[in-house]
């Protein structure tokens, strides 16, 4: 598969022989290389690849994935980038479903390594090669924060201590081709789409640029002596992605010692989320829990009108107490992401969200009882200190109209919002890098788009001669969970890519 001949300074030379296989076989040494150890995990994933690719990919996975776990891990890159040439023949469909497999295996996972991205990565680019690139080169800044990052995920593979790191970080920062780079990404700002973003901008640069920005990531992976296989698989993936060869001429791999053991860091701490996108057939991608938290909370309302008689009033105010809990994990979140100075945003956001609240609430009353009995001037909404007087009156008021909504249904909510909170904000970090004040409207914009759909939908409920009219309140109901999801959907997308941006850009004004 390979051979190995010096360099004149005496490191080794890789190059590659051509692995022969049919087109079946190559499917399946492709695929061998995604595959756990895990026997469990393991029988899922080949489970999947029959129902998806057939049981001739799986007969030929069989043989091609004994293979694999036993080559090292300095043979995978080589196995990989000689299987590639056999791929092209794939037709349309069939080419479709190879992606959609790859994509499948990791996201069952639910994490994925840098060095599995960067092989998939060369996969879809083979098989769907990118549209040439034409136009103006990215900006030096662009630049300076793309190559940055690159040289910050190498330098985290293979290094566990602050220091190790940090210095090489900065051997590779003085061979860059460009000066003035931003400090090192912290590993738990990495994100896959901005490794794909960089690659995507170095690809757009000349051959001398990327073959001087290789060169600058060997020097991070050789600053100590040594290249792990982790370090070299990664470089290598980088430059073949690249289209570089001055990859080529790296130091040889040696084993791990006692004083600087190996302990497979890309695929532990530099393991990332698996998809940002879904793809066709899987829509959930990795919002899946807080997604399906956010419908099973939205379904209790449906089987309020259908079962218990629930009328409009009911599902209104219910779905205004989740306003109220969206602002309670907001001035959460502002906390977490401020800490003390975030006291007096969160004192400002507490008075003026209460007060868009408790006016919202009001409104949401008084269109709930046209044409109703209700006693308005037997409710005093300026009890109390203002707006909180009136936000517990409101609250009173919901008791007294439906007890039930204050039980299952409110803490369904508060479940659903927790699981979004700490899955998104604490785990995936979606604040890094963002203001406080920025954090702070984030309520406000999905309510405004929320409830102007739900406040027109309820008119039409009173409409239909009262708040009982079932039909009207399922399409009530079936309006609010659609937008919502889309709401979900936009929001921490727009969050996720916003967080990486400004942390980029923080760092390299730092």
């Amino acid at each position: 598969m390979t051979t190995r001949s010096p360099n004149d300074d005496g490191t080794p030379l890789l190059t590659l022989a051509p692995a022969e296989c049919d087109i079946t076989t190559g499917q399946a040494r492709v695929l061998s290389l995604f595959l756990v150890r895990d026997p469990g995990t393991r029988a899922t994933q080949i489970a999947d690849i029959r129902a998806r690719l057939g049981e001739s990919v799986e007969q030929a996975l069989t043989q091609e994935s004994a293979r694999t776990d036993s080559l090292e891990r300095t043979a995978r890159l080589p196995l990989l980038q000689g299987t590639l040439s056999m791929l092209p023949s794939l037709g349309p469909s069939a080419t479709d479903a190879l992606l959609e497999t790859l994509s499948n295996l990791t996201r069952r996972r639910g994490r994925i390594s840098l060095t599995e991205h960067l092989f998939k990565r060369m996969v879809s680019d083979t098989l769907q090669p990118p549209p040439r690139r034409y136009g103006a080169p990215p900006e030096p800044e662009a630049l300076r924060r793309h190559c940055g990052l690159l040289l910050s995920v190498v330098a985290h593979a293979g290094h566990h201590s602050d220091p190790v790191i940090g210095e090489a970080f900065a051997r590779g920062v003085a061979l860059a081709p460009l000066d003035g780079l931003p400090p090192i990404t912290p590993r738990d700002q990495i994100r896959l789409d901005g490794v794909d973003d960089a690659l995507n901008a170095l690809i757009g640069t000349a051959p001398p640029f990327r073959d001087a920005m290789i060169r600058a990531l060997a020097e991070t992976t050789r600053h100590d002596g040594r290249v792990t296989a982790i370090e070299a698989e990664l470089l290598g993936a980088i430059a073949l992605l690249l289209g570089s060869t001055a990859h080529l001429a790296v130091p040889a791999v040696i084993e791990p010692t006692s004083f600087a053991p190996e302990i497979e860091p890309d695929e532990a701490a530099l393991a990332l989320a698996a998809e940002d996108d879904p793809t066709p057939g899987d829509w959930y991608g990795e919002d899946r829990l807080p997604l399906q938290a956010l419908i099973i909370a939205n379904l209790i309302p449906l089987l309020g009108v259908l079962f218990f008689g629930w009328d409009a009033m009911s599902l209104l105010l219910l779905y205004w107490m989740e306003n109220l809990v969206v602002g309670g994990y907001t001035l959460i979140r502002m906390l977490h992401a401020g800490g003390l100075k975030a006291l007096f945003p969160a004192a400002f956001f507490t008075f003026h969200y209460s007060f868009f609240c408790a006016g919202h609430g009001f409104i949401i009353v008084g269109i709930s009882t046209v044409g109703t009995d209700f006693d308005h001037a037997a409710f005093d909404f300026d009890d109390g200190p203002f707006p909180f007087g009136m936000l517990w009156n409101l609250l009173i008021l919901t008791a007294q109209i439906s007890p039930g909504l204050l039980t299952l249904p409110l803490l369904a909510f508060i479940a659903s919002h927790g699981i979004s909170t700490f899955v998104n904000h604490f785990v995936r970090k979606e604040d890094a890098g963002r203001q406080v004040e920025d954090i702070m409207f984030d309520p406000y914009r999905r309510i405004v788009a929320l409830h102007i759909a739900i406040l027109l939908g309820s008119f039409a409920v009173v409409g239909t001669g009262g708040g009982s009219a079932v039909p009207a309140l399922l399409i009530l109901v079936v309006m609010k969970i659609t937008i919502d999801l889309q709401q979900h959907r936009a929001a921490h997308r727009k969050r996720r890519a916003e967080s990486r941006r400004t942390a980029g850009l923080e760092a390299e004004t730092e």
